[in-house]
């Protein structure tokens, strides 16, 4: 899998922004959670990935935003084959991403 490929050992570490990882992880588990299989799956990402997807969607300027804990849940649940998707940007606080 493309997403998977960059996230793993020194290739991540070599990419220009941290927030270009989060965004990979997060189309990686969305492809992976559309599998009939899995049921569902929770991670936590450093940065806004539901604003920056869709800025990376619209093909803007390369976008530059802060660091902000986020999590994301999807859910299938059992009588659906749907699945239910929730991005949780979690406040910014003055000490998270200050190194």
């Amino acid at each position: 899998m493309f997403a998977a490929f960059p996230t793993q050992g020194s290739q991540a570490e070599s990419l220009s922004s941290a927030w270009v990882v989060d965004v990979i992880r997060y189309e990686a588990t969305s492809l992976h959670v559309h599998d009939p299989k899995c049921w569902g799956a929770i991670r936590w990402f450093n940065y806004p990935v539901r604003e920056l997807t869709r800025t990376v969607a619209a093909e803007e300027c390369r976008p530059v935003c802060l660091p902000q804990p986020t999590i994301a849940v999807w859910l299938r649940l059992p009588w659906t084959r749907q699945v239910r998707h929730v991005v949780l940007a979690l406040p910014r606080l003055g000490w998270y991403g200050t190194g």
